[in-house]
């Protein structure tokens, strides 16, 4: 058996014309639903942009999280040297004239990243200029050591590895954390794959991510209630969805990395109104709103 990562295949959407409409409309993260709107403010499209002498397309290749206003985290494996991409932030449905559109300004791929065994599977891209932030354009905190629960991953992936078409609307499913130990065993019969402490599973048994979702988040309330990305989509087996978790990068582990590579630290003030929305758009689904 082989281990499957998440890349996305084909998505296109030409310039000026839109997103066509799946031929198949129940596309969607494995035994998942539609995301509410600004449930999930942080997921972002990273999209390959693509030109010729007459078009310019985008393809969705994989997801993404906002962890500051000019700062997104996706998995390794998405990234293809000399490439151009464009991120797509602050919409749940990517037909949507209403989502938000960055370049990046450089883009660092962890350097002990390994494609075989896939470790190390995490980027950073900084961004040209700051997202203007809204309740449906917001950045989340990395999660650190601690007690996680209630665990959510999105994406606008497929059903299942054979699939080549993608939904338009966001969709979410959530997640039972597997001990590490067990999906350790799970994996046992994968050829090249260690699963170590620098990944966290989730999920199994007709639900998990699927291609198309690569780079995007796994998060978690951590020990105060709070929402945080503690994963970001890597691997699993070629048939989405059986008995094989999910395999996500453990960003906790990470956590120095990404400052290091980044330039950005969140002012207190923006942190401490960051959480605060999180909290009530991630409960709610709805959005809240905050009194004096």
């Amino acid at each position: 058996m082989f281990a499957f990562r998440f890349q996305s295949l084909v998505f296109a959407v030409a310039v000026g014309l839109g997103v066509s409409a799946p031929r198949n409309a129940d596309l969607y993260i494995i035994n998942g639903d539609p995301a509410p709107p600004n449930s999930f403010p942080w997921q972002v499209s990273l999209q390959k942009v693509v030109s010729n002498f007459w078009t310019e397309k985008h393809v969705h290749v994989c997801g993404g999280t906002l962890i500051s206003p000019s700062l997104v985290v996706t998995a390794a494996h998405c990234i293809q040297e000399n490439a151009e991409y464009r991120i797509v932030a602050g919409s749940n449905d990517l037909q949507s004239f209403r989502h938000k559109i960055g370049y990046p300004r450089n883009i660092t791929v962890h350097p002990e990243y390994d494609s075989t065994i896939i470790r190390n599977d995490i980027a950073v891209i900084k961004l040209h200029r700051n997202f203007t932030l809204s309740p449906s354009l917001m950045p989340i905190q990395m999660a650190e050591n601690g007690s996680l629960s209630n665990c959510v991953t999105s994406g606008w992936g497929t059903t299942s590895a054979n699939e080549d078409e993608y939904p338009l609307i966001l969709r979410k499913v959530k997640l039972d954390l597997v001990n590490q130990e067990k999906c350790r065993r799970l994996y046992m019969d994968v050829r090249d794959v260690v699963i170590d402490e620098k990944h966290i599973c989730a999920g199994g048994n007709g639900k998990a991510a699927c291609n198309g979702d690569s780079g995007g988040p796994l998060v978690c309330l951590n020990g105060v209630g709070v929402p945080v990305l503690t994963g970001i989509t890597s691997f699993g087996v070629a048939n989405c969805g059986d008995s094989h978790p999910t395999v996500f990068t453990r960003v906790s582990t990470y956590h120095d990395w990404v400052l290091d590579n980044s330039g950005t630290i969140l002012s207190p003030d923006l942190k401490f109104m960051t959480i605060l929305l999180l909290c009530c758009l991630y409960l709610t689904h709805r959005g809240c709103h905050l009194s004096q």
